[in-house]
């Protein structure tokens, strides 16, 4: 009798993370050539664990400080807390085997950072999208 509830529970918290996934954007510059990434290499580039396109060239993630848009981007791409994530780069910076990525305060300065450096990866509302950069489908 328990296990459907809790089926049902989890199914429900899916479809919610699902409507949720649709409040953000994955963006890259213009000239990168993947136009389609899983969210595991998503999730790989922001961890620093991958650190470049299929194209061979580097990677530079950026970050939004704290906003809705970042929690809801951690929570599900990165598949951690925001609190986790800066425990997550303290440490690497503290350990040498990483830096974190810059962060921006804006959707706005986030599209013009990215519009201008080719190799970038970073995330805004999904309102905020428009064509100055370029929008990566997640499979």
């Amino acid at each position: 009798m328990k296990y459907p509830a809790i089926v049902l529970a989890f199914m429900l918290t899916m479809v919610g993370s699902t409507v949720l996934a649709a409040d953000f954007a994955i963006i890259t510059n213009k000239s990168t050539p993947d136009t389609v990434l899983s969210a595991d290499q998503i999730k790989n580039y922001y961890l620093g664990k991958r650190t470049a396109w299929s194209d061979g060239t580097k990677v530079t993630v950026y970050t939004q400080g704290i906003s809705p848009v970042h929690a809801d981007f951690i929570r599900q791409i990165v598949r951690k807390t925001p609190q986790q994530y800066t425990t997550y780069w303290k440490k690497s910076l503290f350990t040498g085997t990483g830096l974190p990525p810059e962060d921006f305060a804006s959707d706005a300065e986030m599209k013009k950072a990215v519009a201008a450096n080719p190799g970038t990866l970073g995330y805004i509302s999904a309102s905020a999208l428009d064509d100055s950069v370029k929008k990566l489908g997640i499979n």
